[in-house]
């Protein structure tokens, strides 16, 4: 399957477009998108369970570095890749193998010639009380603490939505768009008639149609 992968999507040449921010990187970010890769098809539940395999010798064939290296990197130096990876590169390798895959007619036909169905849905992958980012979602839950009395606490969390191809035998993700919060959000302009419309920040996170509205152009823009 990897050697179908390579031969016909022309995968290495394709992850070697994707890449970060980080200065003169020992690891490069074409290995750390095939170390990703690697660990989704793989089913490696966790960057713990991930951390051995950076130096055990199949992986490291896979990633196309053995016997030359010993080890890869740590999963630290894939994090710190992740964090700061061009998403829109990542993204231009998932539509590139899509585009390849429809003119291989992977897809069968439609409800309706070549009309598809694409569903829109809201995930939420991950919420925590500790940590948080700039872009976290916030809310105000309820908790029980040691005592038995009950306190608010803030959790933060990540909201997107999805876009996903409906087919009989699996269901593809096409894109996805992250729910913004309140302070990220554009401002949206205010006013009606001959009045010149002023610019207001918002006041609320945003809602997962606010995200669904721009994922849905995109959408119908990348594959028509």
């Amino acid at each position: 399957m990897v050697a179908y992968g390579r031969k016909v999507f022309d995968l290495g040449s394709w992850l070697g477009r994707v890449v970060d921010s980080r200065r003169a990187p020992r690891t490069s970010a074409r290995l750390i998108a095939a170390t990703v890769f690697y660990t989704g098809l793989l089913r490696i539940r966790s960057f713990n369970a991930l951390e051995p395999r950076l130096s055990e010798k199949p992986f490291l064939r896979l990633l196309g570095v053995a016997p030359q290296s010993e080890r890869l990197c740590s999963v630290d130096t894939v994090g710190r890749s992740l964090c700061r990876m061009d998403l829109l590169s990542v993204r231009a390798v998932s539509v590139a193998m899509l585009a390849k895959a429809e003119r291989n007619k992977v897809f069968r036909e439609g409800w309706h010639g070549a009309l598809r169905y694409v569903a829109i849905d809201g995930w939420e992958p991950f919420c925590s009380r500790h940590r948080y980012c700039s872009e976290c979602l916030e809310r105000r839950v309820r908790v029980k603490a040691r005592d038995g009395s009950t306190v608010v606490v803030v959790e933060y969390y990540h909201r997107y939505a999805v876009a996903l191809l409906i087919d009989e035998r699996f269901d593809l993700l096409l894109d996805f768009e992250p729910q913004l919060p309140k302070d990220l959000r554009p401002p949206t302009p205010k006013g009606k008639g001959k009045q010149t419309p002023r610019l207001v920040k918002a006041s609320l996170d945003e809602g997962e149609q606010t995200a669904a509205t721009r994922l849905i152009k995109r959408v119908k823009q990348t594959f028509g």
